[in-house]
């Protein structure tokens, strides 16, 4: 069985034993909408909007591809997660795991000929990145003043150039709700 398709049933087993135990994620202090930076792949500015008590709808755009094979490059991502209660709540903070599904776009001017650890090659043109995602993550939200720290990794197959391209990112970052 693949790497890819490993990770994939994980995945999936991970989101099917959580489903029932939703959380209260929403931060108790501040609005529905949070703003704030992310460092990692990408890098720039986050927001996020709660839809529910356990559902939202966050973005990020900024620069892509820690890795330097890539220059002069902008991204915009979008997710919408779900949020599930870990057991680990305190009257300060409370901290669920999320994941859910999203998109990527990112514009690059590609001044790198080869390929990466995940077989993705590049030609040395300027490109077009259309990606599917899956973030999965950890968020810290202090109920306290309406902020949150999280950390994810970020399952993502490519569609456009190429399809089925597989490559991980990664992200911590911090948000202020008002």
């Amino acid at each position: 069985m693949s790497r890819i398709t490993l990770a994939v049933l994980a995945f999936a087993a991970i989101a099917c034993l959580l489903v029932p135990a939703t959380a209260d994620a929403h931060p108790k202090h501040g609005g529905p909408f949070g703003i704030g930076i992310i460092l990692g792949e990408p890098t720039g500015i986050t927001g996020k909007y709660w839809m529910g008590s356990d559902q939202a709808l966050d973005f990020h755009l900024g620069l892509d591809g820690v890795d330097n094979h890539r220059n002069d490059n902008f991204g915009i991502y979008v997710d919408y997660l779900f949020h599930f209660d870990t057991g680990v709540n305190a009257s300060a903070f409370s901290m669920p795991f999320y994941l859910g599904p999203g998109g990527a776009l990112v514009i690059w001017d590609d001044n790198y000929r080869g390929c990466n650890r995940f077989g993705n090659c590049y030609d040395g043109n300027d490109n077009v990145y259309l990606a599917a995602r899956l973030p999965l993550g950890l968020a810290f939200l202090f109920t306290r003043f309406g902020g949150e720290a999280f950390v994810e990794l970020v399952p993502t197959i490519s569609v456009i150039p190429s399809f089925f391209h597989f490559d991980i990112h990664g992200a911590l970052g911090f948000r202020y709700y008002f």
